[in-house]
């Protein structure tokens, strides 16, 4: 598991040998505390998976909270 780093100007034509992706072994539901702030929280985890690329999220709702 890891990154191929590349140059944008002459990429790499495919990962280095042995890369595999990410399997989540970790699931959890997060919600803001305010519906109105679930905008706030979808950008902030965007954000967050530029920088950890292991980071896999899924929108969800629910109607109980």
């Amino acid at each position: 598991i890891g990154d191929t780093l590349t140059d944008a100007a002459n990429p790499a034509p495919e990962p280095l040998p042995g890369y595999k992706e990410a399997k989540p072994v970790v699931f959890s539901s997060i919600y803001p505390m305010a519906t109105d702030d679930y905008p706030e929280l979808v950008k902030a985890l965007d954000k967050l998976v530029l920088n950890d690329a292991a980071l896999t999220f899924e929108k969800d709702s629910s109607a109980a909270l």
